[in-house]
C-alpha cells in the first residue's frame, strides 16, 4: 500500500498494491481530508494496514486501519490535548496480536505511547505467511573460479602476472620488430629497435627462470593446486573437493590437539553392547582385538559421521581414512581409558591412520572434526611436537 496527499496537502489518500506495479483498474482510496502528516504500516498477522496521522484542524492525531482489499477496518482520534499539537506521530505493528501500537510528541516535550488499536477484529483475521508482495528472489553472489583462501590467491597471482608480462614482451618484441621494418635504413631507428628486442629477450629470460626456480621448489605454485593448510581460509564454507580451511573453533591453544565444545559420547562398559565399526573404513587395523574394532554405540554414530564428512570433503583427492585402533583387549600399547575394556569410558575414541598425503589430507581431517560437532577433541601423532611418551606415534587419536 501506498500513501500520498494532493498538492495542497489537504487530503490524504492510499491505494493498495497486489505487486509493485501501478494497476489503473484499482481505485485510490480517501483516507482522510483533515490530513497533515501521516505515516503508514503493515501488519501481516492481520493482514491489515494502519495510517496515523497529525489533524491539521486540530491538536490530536487519527488512527485509521484499513484491510488488504482496501476496507476500512477501524478509526479513530488518539493523542490529544497539547498547547500547540502531537507532532511526528508514528505507527508500529505487532505482529502477534495482529493490532498496532503508536507514538506521538506532545508540544515536542513529552513523548505518548499507546498500544493494542485497531479493535477486537484484528485478534481473529486470517494471518499471511509473509508480507503482501511476492517473495524477492535472492541472487547468489558469483564465486565460481574466484580464489578461495591465501594459498589460491598467491597462485592466481602469480599465474596472471605470467600472462601479462608474457603478454608485454610480445608486443615490445612485435613492436622493435615493426619499428625495424619500417626504419627505411634510419641506423637510429635500427638501433633503438635491437635495444627493444634485447630487452624483450632478457625479460623472457628473467620470466622463465622464476617459473623454473618455483617450479623446483613446489610444483604446485606453478601447476594449479597450491594451497596453504596451516591458514585460515576466506570465504563463508567450504567447496567439495577444494582445500578446505583449517581454522578450528576451539578452546585450546594448540592446534594439533584441539578441543571442541562437544558433550562426550557415552562408553561401553559391556563389550558385548559396544558396536563393530570395522567396515566404518575401506581397511581397518585393531589387532589387539583380533581385527574387530569396537565403540560405543554413541560414539560409533559420530564416527560415522565424521568418516562421511571427511569422504566428502576429500573426494578425489585419493585421500581415505583407515580406523586402526579402538578397544584394545589383548594387552595393547595405549594407556587411555577410552582404549581399555570394563570402564564407563571404553570405546569412545578411535585412532586413524591417514591413508595418502599427509599435507594433502590433514586438512581434511581437521575440517571434518571442526564441521560435524562429532568430535570432543583429537591428538595428531603426526605432527611430531604433538608426541608425548604415552603416544604410540604415526596416527591421529579422535575421542568422540
Amino acid at each position: 500500500m501506498g500513501i500520498w496527499s494532493d498538492y495542497q496537502q489537504t487530503g490524504l489518500y492510499g491505494k493498495v498494491f497486489s505487486d509493485c506495479k501501478n494497476d489503473p483498474d484499482v481505485d485510490y482510496i480517501s483516507i482522510s481530508e483533515i490530513y497533515h502528516n501521516g505515516n503508514l504500516s503493515y501488519n501481516s498477522k492481520s493482514n491489515s494496514y494502519a495510517v496515523i496521522v497529525q489533524e491539521a484542524i486540530s491538536n490530536n492525531n487519527h488512527i485509521y486501519v484499513i484491510d488488504a482489499d482496501g476496507g476500512s477496518i477501524f478509526d479513530s482520534a488518539i493523542f490529544t490535548g497539547g498547547r500547540n499539537g502531537n507532532f511526528a506521530p508514528r505507527v508500529a505493528a505487532n505482529t502477534t496480536t495482529g493490532m498496532y501500537a503508536a507514538i506521538s510528541s506532545e508540544d515536542y516535550a513529552t513523548t505518548k505511547f499507546v498500544s493494542n488499536l485497531g479493535g477486537s477484529e484484528l485478534l481473529n483475521r486470517k494471518s499471511v505467511a509473509a508480507g503482501p508482495f511476492p517473495a524477492q528472489t535472492t541472487l547468489p553472489v558469483p564465486d565460481k573460479g574466484l580464489p578461495t583462501d591465501l594459498g589460491q590467491l598467491i597462485e592466481a597471482i602469480f599465474t596472471w602476472s605470467l600472462r601479462l608480462i608474457g603478454l608485454v614482451i610480445f608486443v615490445r618484441f612485435f613492436y622493435a620488430g615493426f619499428l625495424w621494418f619500417t626504419a627505411a635504413g634510419n641506423s637510429s631507428n635500427v638501433a633503438n629497435a635491437k635495444k627493444i628486442m634485447k630487452n624483450a629477450v632478457y625479460g623472457a629470460l628473467v620470466l622463465f627462470s622464476a617459473w623454473l626456480i618455483l617450479n623446483t621448489i613446489n610444483p604446485d605454485l606453478v601447476g594449479g593446486k597450491f594451497n596453504l593448510p596451516g591458514l585460515p581460509a576466506g570465504g563463508t564454507g567450504t567447496t567439495t573437493g577444494e582445500a578446505p580451511s583449517t581454522a578450528l573453533t576451539v578452546v585450546s591453544d594448540s592446534s594439533c590437539n584441539p578441543k571442541f565444545n562437544v558433550t562426550p559420547s557415552t562408553g561401553c562398559s559391556d563389550i558385548s553392547t559396544c558396536v563393530d565399526v570395522s567396515g566404518y573404513t575401506p581397511t581397518h587395523g585393531c589387532e589387539t582385538n583380533n581385527n574387530v574394532c569396537l565403540l560405543s554405540s554413541s560414539a560409533a554414530a559420530r564416527a560415522q559421521t565424521f568418516i562421511a564428512s571427511f569422504n566428502t570433503l576429500a573426494s578425489g583427492k585419493s585421500c581415505t581414512l583407515k580406523i586402526s585402533s579402538t578397544i584394545q583387549v589383548n594387552s595393547g600399547p595405549s594407556k587411555s581409558t577410552c582404549h581399555k575394556p570394563s570402564n564407563t569410558n571404553s570405546g569412545t575414541c578411535a585412532d586413524f591412520n591417514i591413508i595418502g598425503s599427509y599435507d594433502t589430507c590433514a586438512p581434511y581431517f581437521y575440517q571434518a572434526a571442526k564441521d560435524t560437532g562429532s568430535v570432543v577433541s583429537f591428538l595428531d601423532e603426526y605432527v611430531p611436537a604433538c608426541k608425548t611418551d604415552t603416544t604410540t606415534g604415526d596416527n591421529i587419536h579422535v575421542n568422540f
